[in-house]
């Protein structure tokens, strides 16, 4: 499998849409993501994993910092996905989207496989995320 594109929107630190290339170059196979403490390298990560295989018990389990920070009844599923910004940007009656496209190639055959969250913000000011 060959990883060929990652475009991220509204997902973690990513506020706003993001699309990142990876090398599927012969000569030169490797990209490399380099960056400051807190600038984004595991979101990256988190959200390739969440793209290809969803959640396993509340988290993304290629890292235990990545959780969803579910509440006990679920109210906050989600939650820890979002980019905080846009979901807080969020006017009464609004809704964004947070989302994840994830590009690769295998066997000579081209993927596309994506998830999407949905947030709203109903009158009192309550965000509500679902699939």
């Amino acid at each position: 499998m060959k990883y060929k594109r990652l475009k991220v929107t509204n997902f973690k630190s990513f506020h706003g849409e993001t699309e990142f290339t990876f090398s599927t170059s012969k000569d030169k196979p490797i990209t490399i993501v380099f960056g400051l403490n807190g600038s984004g390298k595991t979101a990256l990560i988190g959200a390739m994993y969440w793209g290809l295989f969803g959640l396993k018990n509340g988290k993304i389990e290629c890292d235990p910092n990545l959780d969803v920070h579910q509440g006990t009844n679920g109210e906050h599923k989600f939650r820890g996905l979002f980019n905080f910004k846009a979901s807080s940007a969020l006017a009464p009656g609004d809704s964004t989207t947070c989302s994840v496209e994830v590009h690769f190639d295998h066997e000579d055959v081209e993927y596309r496989v994506s998830r999407t969250l949905l947030a709203s913000k109903d009158s009192s000011g309550n965000v509500a995320i679902k699939e």
